[in-house]
């Protein structure tokens, strides 16, 4: 889930300003990418190093919060139709 890039960035006693000021990604960006607004590639790449992170393995989480939210929202529809 897109929670989890905020959890590895909390974990990291990171905020969203100081995590914009160390990678050079907006804040706005930063909370888009965190509520499941995907990244440009060069910002992808700037969160994923500034966290110490194998480029894939931030993008693994990303795909994975994906699906997730697609399944939930499935479910939802499912349970009202």
């Amino acid at each position: 889930m897109y929670s989890d890039l905020r959890k590895i960035r909390e974990e990291r006693g990171l905020t969203v300003e100081q995590l914009s000021e160390q990678s050079g990604v907006s804040v706005e960006k930063i909370r888009e990418i965190e509520s499941g607004i995907y990244p440009e590639m060069d910002e992808f790449l700037q969160l994923a190093d500034e966290q110490d992170m194998e480029p894939i393995e931030l993008y693994k989480i990303y795909c994975i919060g994906k699906k997730l939210d697609a399944i939930r929202k499935t479910r939802r529809w499912r349970l009202k139709g």
